[in-house]
């Protein structure tokens, strides 16, 4: 499987905005694994909130080549 995971947690008290960059050559859509929400990608960055005490596991797949 052409895809890479990325795991973002939250051990404060508060919720928190993440922004993790993403290699080049994946798709514009990372999905979160829990209930397949989609987050589309903003300049090659995953721009998630974080609820206070949780965390978050996004699969994001590299683009095919033709």
């Amino acid at each position: 499987d052409d895809s890479i995971m990325i795991v973002a947690a939250n051990n404060d008290s508060q919720d928190c905005s993440v922004s993790i960059p993403v290699p080049d050559g994946t798709e514009d859509t990372a999905v979160n694994i829990f209930n397949n929400t989609p987050v589309t990608l903003e300049n090659g960055r995953l721009n998630v909130v974080l609820q206070a005490n949780d965390g978050l596991i996004y699969k994001l797949n590299y683009r095919e080549e033709l």
